[in-house]
């Protein structure tokens, strides 16, 4: 058997069934239970109005913020 023909019978197979797990645990996780206020919040990010920055990173934790980096004269 070519490599061609090891790699087709193996995605057939194995490969549609990969796919179709993966499609499924994405289902999973965007449907799952306590995830409705996150995608609200994220749905409307469009429709707030205002500068207000303060708002739209209030979810952003400090740790994950780059540090600041002083201006030099």
């Amino acid at each position: 058997m070519d490599k061609y023909t090891l790699l087709r019978d193996f995605a057939d197979s194995w490969g549609l069934l990969a796919m179709m797990a993966v499609f499924l645990l994405v289902l999973v996780f965007a449907f799952r239970r306590g995830s409705s206020g996150i995608h609200n919040d994220a749905a409307n990010i469009p429709l707030r109005g205002g500068d207000n920055l303060e708002d739209d990173v209030k979810h952003v934790s400090p740790a994950k913020t780059p540090p600041k980096k002083e201006a030099r004269p």
